[in-house]
């Protein structure tokens, strides 16, 4: 899954149909381009006077080479804002802007004025650099899978170049390398997440993660008959409606290397929900809310977004996903409100809602990774909540956990690649309202207010003693109106990128108990 189109490149030695130039704010005069062009573009300044370009985020002035032999063929000046408003974020969202530019003029090889960037003192080398690839690739990206006409689907860049000095060289192809894994790693899980509910099955699931099977990582599952044996009984409640065979799934990501070397330091599960389409059960979604229900498994998506770029990327650490893997279909077998279900845990749980079934397949996901993996730590997805969307809308996940240490572990590495996260509250007193007055659990408490912390509680009983995390990733997991350039229309690929930086940033590491 290596990307070859990144380089890094001298303007003397490539051929670009644009060069993208990042220009501040009132800026007295334009960036000084590469003497190789200079002639070529001595009019600029002219044209940015006439167009009356200040640098304005997001404005562009697009000047044209005067002569047919320049290498470089058109300069776009992009605006950048002020000095201070300048962050990694924004050179994201600049590259992003500019590559589906030249998308639309039809272009395929485009150039990026290094320099110019680093100079704005945004970050290190290696993290712009990194930024950068993740967003030209995330950017570009689209799903036209099922598009017939060719007119239909937009032309592939071919060709990115950081025009760059000859200081930066090595240290941009790092930044690259791993941008490059950080983006396949999210168009793998948006792919998934995008696909139609009819061709993504809960089977089709599994095979797409046991394709990733390597020296690294190894996958198994558990189907209906063996999901029975195991007492994973919440997860069946929920399959039992649908005709599709339910998994759980389970990959596990070990280094390579002589074990005296590469042991890994730290287990880390991450369990994620897998509902392939959500009709909300018996209790069936109205049509409106229905509609985009192929996502509600973008967690999953997620997981094995990440596990597609383990075995390049090689973090120190031992790394499970659990998946549970299902449909929440209406039948004549389906669970029904009111129904009692004894989960792996042992805990009975009343079925206050049939839709509120994403908490019912973690709940036997989380005790059966406790039980089995006994991880360090212990970290839960899931498009969990539509309170998750009203609260924080489609730019921010919400958080909560049992453990500060971890919940501020993965705010840093959320921070780090601007995948928003909020926290919010575990509220003790609320526990009263998860109680059944025929079981020990209810799935959906007697109110309507403060549902996101609710159903985080709800899971949170079903881990015992692991530092445990929840993201609810209701809102940024699927995007309605494109905010930021690099993450279009549809599935986002949501956390991939956060937890691959987790990975990294505990590589080698204990977690101190």
């Amino acid at each position: 899954m290596k990307q070859t189109f990144l380089d890094v490149k001298h303007i003397q030695s490539t051929a670009l149909d644009v060069l993208l130039v990042p220009v501040l704010e009132d800026a007295k005069v334009l960036p000084e381009l590469p003497i190789a062009i200079t002639n070529a573009f001595s009019h600029a300044q002219d044209v940015a006077h006439d167009e009356a370009f200040t640098g304005k985020w997001n404005t562009t002035l697009l000047v044209r080479s005067t002569d047919d032999n320049s290498s470089v063929r058109r300069v776009v000046f992009y605006g950048i804002g002020k000095k201070e408003q300048w962050t990694t974020e924004r050179a994201r969202r600049m590259i992003g802007s500019g590559a589906q530019l030249v998308q639309r003029m039809k272009m395929t090889r485009m150039g990026v004025m290094f320099d110019a960037c680093v100079s704005q003192d945004v970050s290190s080398v290696e993290t712009l650099s990194q930024a950068l690839a993740e967003s030209v690739i995330l950017a570009t990206y689209q799903y036209a899978q099922y598009k017939t006409e060719e007119d239909a689907k937009k032309k592939p860049l071919t060709h990115i170049a950081y025009v760059a000095s000859k200081k930066y060289e090595r240290t941009i192809d790092k930044g690259i390398r791993l941008g490059s894994l950080f983006a396949q790693g999210t168009v793998y899980a948006r792919n998934l997440i995008n696909a139609p509910a009819n061709h993504m099955t809960p089977t089709v699931l599994l095979k797409s993660a046991q394709k990733l099977t390597s020296s690294s990582v190894k996958v198994t599952a558990y189907n209906r008959a063996a999901m029975k044996k195991l007492g994973l009984n919440t997860i069946l409640a929920v399959a039992s409606g649908s005709e599709q065979e339910p998994y759980l799934i389970h990959l596990r990501y070990t280094p390579k290397g002589p074990k005296s070397a590469m042991k890994a330091a730290m287990k880390f599960a991450l369990c994620g929900k897998g509902i392939t389409f959500d009709s909300g059960g018996l209790q069936v979604k109205p049509g409106v809310h229905m509609d985009g229900m192929k996502y509600d498994m973008a967690a999953a998506g997620m997981i094995i977004g990440m596990f597609s770029v383990l075995e390049e990327l090689q973090p120190n650490i031992e790394f499970h996903g659990v998946i549970a893997a299902t449909e929440n279909m209406s039948s004549g077998s389906a669970m029904k409100p009111g129904d009692v279900v004894t989960s792996y845990s042992g805990k009975t749980i009343e079925i206050g809602h049939t839709d509120a079934e994403g908490r019912l397949v973690l709940a036997d996901a989380l005790a059966w990774a406790e039980k089995n993996i006994q991880p360090d730590i212990l970290v839960d997805a899931a498009t969990l909540t539509g309170a998750a969307i009203y609260a924080l809308g489609q730019e921010y996940a919400g958080i909560m956990g049992s453990n500060p240490e971890l919940v501020d572990a993965i705010t840093a590495s959320a921070t780090a690649t601007d995948e928003n996260l909020w926290p919010l509250p575990l509220v003790d007193d609320y526990a009263v309202f998860l109680e059944s007055k025929i079981a020990d659990l209810n799935n959906l408490p007697p109110v309507n207010w403060a549902g996101t912390t609710m159903g985080a509680m709800f899971l949170q009983k079903f881990v015992e003693k692991t530092p445990w995390a929840h993201l609810d990733i209701a809102g940024p997991a699927w995007v309605d109106r494109v905010v930021k350039s690099y993450v279009p229309e549809g599935a986002s690929g949501y956390g991939v990128r956060t937890f691959l930086h987790m990975l990294l940033s505990l590589s080698g590491k204990r977690w101190k108990k």
